[in-house]
């Protein structure tokens, strides 16, 4: 290029999103590309290039949503195992809190299959908290290790931490 005034455009690909821009104090990792400029590109700040000067450090970072969820259900024998004859209970209130445990991401409600599911998450780490529906105590968590069918819950109603890549699509959490 010859020494003067450059802008990149980041066109991005399909269903991702771009990562926030300029995060941390090291440019030469973060992201430059500013959401904000168009519906489906990024544009970088005006980089100004000097004559034999190499700039490598204009780039963009993206990522799919990601979403969590799974299912509640009424664990007859108390064995901690999603039997197949245990069905899921409806309206038990579900919340998503960040890796903290405190910071609250959002809340929903189980669906008449016992199925909840939270969508369009950016990629991190988060714990479920399960409320206990009157009359119902959380049962053993872990006790086949699968959690796809065992309980993911302890006593309190939480999950351990659940960290999501980008794309990922996971469920757990069980009472």
């Amino acid at each position: 290029l010859k020494a003067g005034k450059y802008g990149v455009r980041f066109d991005k690909p399909g269903d991702y999103l771009f990562t926030d821009k300029t995060i941390g104090t090291n440019d030469a990792i973060d992201s430059n590309a500013d959401a904000s400029t168009g519906p489906n590109s990024g544009r970088s700040a005006v980089i100004t290039v000097n004559s034999g000067q190499a700039v490598t450090n204009v780039d963009a970072g993206v990522f799919k949503n990601a979403s969590l969820g799974d299912r509640v259900w009424n664990d007859a024998n108390s064995n901690g195992i999603q039997d197949a004859t245990e069905v899921g209970i409806a309206n038990v209130a579900v919340a998503l809190y960040k890796a903290d445990g405190t910071t609250l991401v959002g809340t929903t409600t189980t669906n008449a299959s016992g199925i909840y599911n939270f969508i369009n998450l950016r990629p991190g780490t988060y714990q479920v908290k399960v409320t206990n529906p009157l009359g119902f105590t959380t049962t053993t968590k872990g006790t086949n290790l699968t959690s796809a069918t065992d309980s993911n819950v302890d006593a309190t109603g939480r999950t351990d931490l659940i960290t999501l890549n980008s794309g990922e699509k996971i469920g757990r959490a069980h009472v």
